[in-house]
């Protein structure tokens, strides 16, 4: 039997397939801890997924539950993005540093939008004293650069959901205005 260099995705093509895919997946030990035994969530989980083009294991590596709203990561946002050609031309980091970073992305038939994230901003989020933030600052300035100017641009990929980050615990959301944005 010949095999086929095509990657095969595991898809559930019913709500019953999909049922009994979270209750296989409920007991595994390499799901997030927050999902471990909880079928009615991995399936929410996976349900979400779907309805953005995301395979399940996709969905369940890249949307978290938080305060009972899904929120993608931001790797999940920029791959969303950058999926999607017909629509976005490019998502590019132009700088990263634990000072700052700076997205550049162009959506068809718009001018190229540029915007950064310093630790500045970061601070006045009450982010900055994290200890995540302290240890890895320029990868955490990375995700809240990309999650945010893909949800200021492809607003209709991300689908208003959020950066995990976002929902727990900050104060008072940022606002685009403070940012400093180009066109």
């Amino acid at each position: 039997k010949q095999m086929s260099s095509e990657i095969q995705i595991v898809a559930p093509q019913s709500i019953s397939e999909t049922e009994s895919l979270s209750a296989v997946l409920a007991k595994s030990a390499l799901l997030p801890v927050e999902l471990r035994g909880k079928q009615a969530d991995i399936l929410a989980t996976i349900l979400t997924g779907a309805e953005l083009g995301l395979a399940p294991m996709q969905s369940l590596r890249g949307i978290q539950i938080i305060k009972g709203k899904p929120t993608l990561s931001a790797d999940t946002m920029g791959a969303l993005c950058k999926r999607r050609h017909d629509i976005c031309e490019h998502l590019t980091l132009k700088e990263s540093t634990p000072l700052q970073c700076t997205y550049a992305t162009k959506r068809r038939h718009e001018n190229v939008t540029t915007m950064t994230f310093t630790i500045q901003d970061a601070q006045r989020a009450g982010l900055a004293g994290s200890d995540t933030y302290r240890k890895f600052p320029a990868a955490m300035l990375r995700a809240r650069c990309l999650s945010m100017v893909c949800r200021a641009v492809y607003p209709d990929l991300c689908l208003g959901l959020y950066d995990p980050e976002e929902l727990g615990g900050v104060a008072e959301p940022i606002r685009l205005e403070t940012m400093r944005v180009e066109r």
